[in-house]
């Protein structure tokens, strides 16, 4: 038992530092980088948020499933508000044809991205 409780701690641990810690000390959310596209980046840490609650919830929760909760809804809505910022904030995207989805040289089209909104 102490045993899986650590490996779960060191995997919790990990998990943190990774998304939230190193990009923090990297200023990624609230540094230098981070003046531009300030409704993006934090709807995604948001996003980030919602979508572990959202396996928490699950495992706590999964013979009632979600009738109950507004976390569905709720996650999805801020992937609308992440689109639509997305579409109208990152002016670099390419208008082109080609999606530049399966492409290892191209970046997403904003014409695919909002299509797909």
């Amino acid at each position: 038992e102490n045993i899986k409780m650590f490996l779960i701690g060191i995997f919790l641990s990990s998990i943190i530092n990774i998304f939230f810690i190193a990009p923090f000390r990297a200023g990624m959310w609230t540094g230098q980088r981070a003046k531009k596209h300030k409704i993006h980046r934090y709807f995604g840490l948001l996003y980030l948020f919602q979508y572990g609650y959202g396996w928490v919830y699950f495992a706590k929760y999964y013979d009632q499933g979600y009738e109950h909760s507004l976390l569905p809804h709720m996650i999805t809505l801020n992937g609308l508000v992440q689109v639509h910022s997305a579409y109208f904030s990152f002016k670099v995207l390419p208008e082109s044809k080609d999606a530049g989805y399966i492409s290892d040289k191209a970046v997403l089209s904003r014409t695919f991205i909002h299509e797909n909104s």
